[in-house]
């Protein structure tokens, strides 16, 4: 038979510890969130426009507007790579079964905030695309490739994102 005490002692604990909430993931930023859905929509309009392809000869008319979206997704991932990792998350992150299963060797928090490598794609992908454009022009199956680059790291940033909210 169990003793009184160690009876009470587990239900107490037991109390404790579902009262206790253990926070593994950074803290929802909706300022980051309302700036990814903005700079997808403004992206998404570019893609649009590009779709049925451009010259070189054109790529003045759309240089401001990459500027413009590099900017601020750049600006977003500084925003995402700022935020405070929890320290039980940033402890874990350490641990080396963690660093295999993530791959991450240099900064093992990347598997905790994945937005920043998410947004770094993007990056890329938008440079590739305005220095593609910039020297032989877009055509419509290369904008499509660059926009089939863009579309899954958007999702993963903007699904990261959303699901942090709770």
């Amino acid at each position: 038979m169990v003793p009184a005490i160690l009876k009470r002692s587990l239900l107490l604990w037991a109390f404790v510890l579902a009262a206790c909430t253990v926070q593994l993931a950074p803290a929802y930023d909706p300022a980051l969130v309302q700036g990814l859905d903005q700079t997808n929509a403004q992206t998404l309009t570019l893609f649009a426009e590009l779709e049925t392809g451009s010259p070189a000869s054109q790529f003045d008319t759309y240089a401001p507007r990459y500027a413009a979206l590099i900017g601020q997704f750049d600006a977003l991932r500084q925003q995402a790579m700022a935020r405070q990792i929890p320290p039980l998350a940033r402890r874990l992150a350490s641990l080396k079964l963690v660093e295999r299963i993530c791959r991450t060797d240099s900064d093992p928090t990347a598997c905790v905030n994945t937005s920043p490598a998410s947004l770094a794609q993007i990056l890329s992908n938008l440079r590739r695309m305005r220095d593609t454009h910039r020297s032989a022009g877009l055509q419509p199956d290369i904008v499509a490739l660059f926009r089939g680059g863009y579309d899954p790291a958007i999702a993963q940033a903007l699904t990261v994102e959303a699901a942090l909210k709770r």
